[in-house]
């Protein structure tokens, strides 16, 4: 049922987009198409996808005949996941993007159940990723930290 709710969701989000992308100024356009031409094919293709695979989702929940159920330790991975993002994003101003990532990366993989070395050198193998992704091909400034953190990143990037 949550696959089913959650296409609807992005139905509705492709919905909002093709309305607003409809209302683009084409006052200055020289293509046939304008400016808004784009987004709308793109949307458009998006929400037939969407609708297909809703179709598939309905069939599907349909079909199967049990219910899944949260158990209790499944419920406790997901509050503790979110409690960490949380953390995650009250920590990062102060002691800076790189250091914070790499903590967070260790730290659900732990409440996931990957322990040990693997877990210390996928975090850092995904911290360095996400890192590299944003600072180096995106070139979006992250969160330096504050004092020694701050020099760290320096030094980083």
């Amino acid at each position: 049922m949550g696959e089913i709710l959650f296409h609807i969701f992005l139905l509705g989000i492709v919905a909002v987009f093709g309305i607003s992308s409809t209302n683009i100024n084409t006052a200055r356009a020289t293509d046939p198409m304008g400016p808004s031409g784009f987004p709308i094919i793109i949307l458009t293709f998006i929400g037939i996808l969407l609708i297909v695979s809703l179709v598939k989702a309905v069939k599907k929940y349909r079909e199967e005949k049990t219910k899944m159920e949260i158990t209790k330790t499944g419920l406790k991975r997901i509050i503790l996941l979110l409690l960490s993002l949380a953390g995650f994003a009250l920590v990062t101003p102060k002691i800076g993007f790189i250091i914070s990532i790499f903590v967070l990366f260790i730290l659900m993989f732990n409440i996931m159940g990957q322990t040990g070395f693997k877990s210390i050198i996928l975090g850092l193998g995904s911290a360095t990723a996400i890192i590299l992704l944003f600072v180096v091909v995106l070139s979006v400034p992250l969160p330096r930290g504050l004092g020694i953190f701050k020099e760290l990143s320096y030094l980083i990037y």
